[in-house]
């Protein structure tokens, strides 16, 4: 499971509750990732390709069998 979140300014001064939830949605097996509106805005080839990574990352993690 992923949660994708697009951050934008009003979340400059809400660092303590991201984490806090970030924390919460982890403890479930979610994996978080997270992108600022100007980059979605300016980079989406940039955010795609990390994505595309990190999901990738993701998926040989959770296929790891442990020894």
């Amino acid at each position: 499971m992923l949660a994708i979140e697009i951050d934008g300014d009003s979340h400059a001064d809400k660092l303590e509750y991201d984490n806090e939830r970030t924390e919460k949605l982890e403890s479930y097996g979610i994996a978080v990732v997270r992108y600022t509106n100007s980059n979605v805005l300016q980079n989406i080839a940039g955010v795609y390709q990390d994505l595309k990574r990190r999901v990738a990352q993701i998926k040989a993690d959770r296929n790891k069998v442990p020894l």
